[in-house]
């Protein structure tokens, strides 16, 4: 994808620098000027993020290269999951559908008997609604 950026930047220089060529307009000049220079501005930028990703690139592949024969990190996409196919992704006690809700906390718990019961808090609008 930056390529293709990069690539446009070139295509824009180059057509500026053609027009250029063709005036003597001094405002165009110098609008073509500001343009060029924004275009090599950019074309910087892109090859920076370019060589950052591609070392970005290399440190995570060498991160993720083992020596041993078997080994296998959780990250790396590249290794296939084991024969379970799951590899513990839902573990005893995590929750999840057919484990029982959790027990309701306060504010939504029910008083325990005998305490007294707090005065409800309205706002403005929630009187207005009650009337």
């Amino acid at each position: 994808m930056a390529s293709r950026k990069i690539d446009r930047e070139k295509a824009l220089i180059n057509a500026a620098n053609a027009m250029r060529q063709s005036t003597n307009n001094p405002a165009v000049l110098s609008r073509l000027d500001g343009q060029i220079k924004d275009g090599r501005r950019n074309i910087e930028y892109f090859e920076s993020k370019l060589r950052d990703l591609d070392l970005q690139r290399t440190t995570s592949g060498m991160d993720n290269m083992s020596l041993q024969p078997g080994a296998r990190k959780a990250n790396n996409p590249l290794t296939p999951p084991p024969k379970d196919g799951w590899n513990g992704y839902v573990q005893e006690g995590q929750g999840g559908y057919g484990q029982p809700m959790m027990p309701p906390r306060a504010p939504y718990a029910p008083p325990p008997p005998g305490a007294p019961i707090k005065r409800q808090n309205f706002s403005k609008l929630g009187m207005l609604v009650e009337s």
